[in-house]
């Protein structure tokens, strides 16, 4: 027979397709020519009832079906098939060669057949409707495999929010746990160390007596590494809370100028004692409402990074308005940062490899957490522009009326 084809279900498995007649010509007939058509699988019943203990049995994706057959006709056998879910969806076309009036045809369609055949049939009319028949089979069978991956993914949302959602709190209560343990790790440990700063510092003076050389440089070690560790412990904490969300910002209305001189004054002894000089440049007063404690900090922090990385030079240090917004830059003429390493000093203890680090110190948390202080506080953004061995422009821009509503 010419223009045979092949029939692919969408997952390339083949259609099993059910004949059923009760006369044996008729079924050896349609299964030889359904044979010939690769990936059909012919299945036979000569019963309407057999027709459907096998439905229940095995999967079936058409049936061809006499209409006149003894005991349970085909109209009977596809009003039974359409009353369970598992058969209901399952194509159905009757093949007759009797029942050809149109009230027939008409009640076979009502019955739930897709379409109505009469014999004799011609083969290659057959081999036709059979590509039509297959291809709303597999559209069929995509929609059921969509569904049904559609399903795996919505329970497998369902299941990955709920761990999510488990591990989110579980982390809530970890973080909880971490912060009551900083602030009472930071107050225990704040009390014994201001005590061993304060009478190193007594010592260092000569507060209890002359020290020899060695003892005065020894007191004034334990006094350096306790500021160290003093400062460690405070920068900790202030980042565990700031990472958290436990802070809020406390605004006030103060003059800019006012806090950029009492950072400056601050750092200044640091400065002079390398032989480095600060400039403030400003072009008159500016008046910001935000939080100043947290402001000054990350002023201290620009400068206090600027002193440690220059071994000269001037520092400058610059405030503008633009707009709603107040621009704070530090410039230095330092050792610089190479354009590789520049997003990595704003990381969490992050020191870069260079010849001052040794020497400058520092627990390498001081951008970082002024990097949160601007964004999570002060709802800014921060900036870095520098050229490795000739300095750097830290800068952050923040607005100038603060909203903690």
């Amino acid at each position: 027979m010419a223009g045979l084809k092949e029939f692919n279900g969408v997952d390339g498995s083949p259609y099993n397709v059910l004949i059923v007649d009760d006369n044996p010509n008729n079924l050896f007939t349609l299964h030889s020519l359904l044979k010939r058509v690769k990936n059909i699988h012919v299945i036979e019943a000569d019963s309407g009832e057999k027709a459907l203990k096998i439905v229940i049995e095995q999967p079936v994706d058409l049936i061809l079906m006499d209409v006149q057959m003894p005991g349970m006709d085909g109209f009977e056998t596809a009003k039974h098939l359409k009353m369970t879910s598992r058969t209901r969806e399952i194509p159905i076309v009757f093949i007759t060669a009797v029942f050809k009036a149109e009230e027939f045809i008409k009640h076979g369609y009502e019955v739930g057949a897709i379409d109505y055949l009469t014999k004799p049939i011609d083969d290659n009319l057959l081999i036709s409707r059979l590509s039509l028949y297959t291809n709303i089979i597999g559209r069929k069978r995509a929609e059921e495999g969509l569904l049904h991956a559609h399903q795996m993914l919505e329970k497998r949302v369902r299941e990955r929010t709920r761990e999510l959602t488990i591990a989110y709190n579980q982390l809530k209560e970890v973080d909880k746990l971490k912060s009551a343990f900083l602030s009472t790790m930071s107050s225990e440990l704040h009390t014994p160390l201001n005590a061993i700063i304060g009478f190193a510092s007594m010592l260092r003076h000569g507060m209890e007596g002359k020290l020899t050389d060695i003892q005065l440089d020894r007191v004034t070690r334990i006094e350096a590494a306790g500021q160290q560790l003093l400062e460690l412990i405070t920068e900790v904490f202030e980042v565990s809370l700031l990472e958290s969300g436990s802070v809020k910002a406390k605004a006030e209305s103060f003059s800019m100028i006012e806090i950029i001189n009492e950072a400056v004054a601050k750092v200044k002894p640091a400065a002079e004692r390398k032989g480095i000089r600060i400039y403030v440049k400003q072009n008159g007063d500016i008046s910001i409402h935000s939080d100043r404690e947290w402001l000054i900090k990350c002023l201290l922090n620009y400068l206090s990074n600027a002193v440690k990385y220059s071994t000269g030079g001037v520092i400058t240090v610059c405030a503008s308005e633009d707009g709603e917004n107040i621009q704070v830059d530090v410039m230095d003429e330092g050792i610089g940062i190479k354009k590789e390493d520049q997003e990595r000093v704003f990381l969490a203890f992050e020191r870069l490899d260079t010849p001052l680090s040794t020497v400058a110190g520092g627990t390498g948390l001081g951008l970082y957490l002024t990097k949160l202080i601007i964004h999570n506080l002060l709802k800014g953004g921060h900036a870095l522009e520098s050229t490795f061995g000739k300095g750097s422009r830290f800068s952050f821009t923040i607005p100038k009326h603060l909203n903690v509503a």
